[in-house]
């Protein structure tokens, strides 16, 4: 902010028309200052302020001053407008402020707070450290030290703040007691059991034939299908029922036997969890792969992603000319 000022104060340069040219630069300024406020000074213009430090330095003083209060006033005199500093060091001894009154009282104050012996200045104390240590209960080690990662900073000894005992299973945390009860509270509350599912996966095999039965499956599921589909009915080849984590990257691989006694083939159905939504039950699975293994081996009918709903029949593929459908559902458990 740019103030015009009464054409006195000129940023404690010598006002020739004052002084004597030949008084020294220090008495100069003072004399220029006395001069200045002998002349008087409105209200409403910066006035002339001084400040004699009785133990810090002054240059101390103003170092600390400039950076919080420091600016230029705009003056105006017989050369002109120019720019005018609030805060000086004059000599060894003094410091003087050039602003309004109001500014000037608090920069007073702050010389009046910083000037004081240096034994009643508490030095800065070292934050105090301990060691604590947490052991995982259902996340792994690396997953707990991503999530502290803010937390973590170098110590004076080159090791982290935070630091994994792979052997002990232990993560190690050295910080402040605030700082550590901070991140085992985030620790107790991520470091939970993941929800569970039943899932059960349905192999069916589509049917033209009227009297086909479908006394095995669940009616919900085989008139949703006969709706949907151009087919009298569907009949089961072969189920499978797993416990599965929610957890992401759970893995879960199932395989099935053929109903029929005469077959050395099965299903087997792989997948891999993605993300689970309590809220909403929405189950996303990825690599999702169905398959036959028999007599010459494994092959693959389809792979793909897709996310299912609690209490859903989700179709997930079908292949052949008759073809077989894979099935999910899943229901939560507790």
């Amino acid at each position: 902010m740019k103030i015009l000022a009464a054409p006195l104060l000129l940023a404690l340069l010598p006002l020739t028309t004052l002084i004597a040219p030949n008084t020294p630069p220090q008495d100069q300024a003072n004399a220029w200052v006395q001069a200045a406020v002998a002349k008087g000074i409105a209200e409403n213009t910066p006035q002339v302020f001084f400040y004699e430090p009785k133990n810090a330095s002054p240059y101390d003083l103003y170092e600390v001053a400039a950076q919080l209060y420091g600016r230029a006033l705009l003056i105006m005199d017989e050369f002109g407008e120019r720019e005018a500093e609030n805060l000086m060091v004059l000599g060894d001894d003094r410091l003087l402020v050039f602003d309004f009154p109001e500014q000037a009282q608090e920069v007073l104050a702050l010389f009046e707070k910083l000037d004081v012996p240096s034994e009643f200045i508490e030095p800065p104390q070292a934050p105090q450290l301990v060691t604590a240590d947490y052991k995982p209960r259902h996340i792994g080690l690396d997953d707990l030290a991503l999530a502290l990662a803010p937390f973590s900073y170098p110590l004076e000894n080159g090791l982290s703040s935070i630091t994994q005992m792979r052997a002990a299973n232990l993560l190690i945390l050295r910080d402040t007691s605030e700082r550590i009860d901070e991140m085992k509270s985030l620790l107790q509350r991520i470091d939970i059991p993941a929800k569970q599912v039943e899932l059960t996966c349905y192999v069916l095999q589509a049917s033209n034939d009227p009297e086909a039965t479908a006394d095995k499956l669940p009616p919900e599921l085989t008139s949703g299908l006969i709706e949907l589909l151009p087919f009298y009915n569907f009949e089961l080849s072969t189920m499978g029922v797993l416990r599965l984590s929610t957890a992401a990257g759970s893995q879960a691989e199932l395989d099935m036997q053929l109903l029929d006694s005469d077959s050395n083939s099965s299903y087997r159905l792989q997948l891999r969890v993605n993300a689970f939504d309590p809220d909403t039950q929405n189950l996303s699975l990825t690599g999702l792969e169905s398959g036959v293994v028999g007599p010459t081996g494994y092959t693959s009918l389809f792979r793909t992603d897709a996310s299912i709903f609690g209490d859903e029949y989700a179709v997930m593929g079908a292949t052949g000319a008759e073809p077989t459908f894979v099935v999910l559902h899943f229901k939560p458990i507790g």
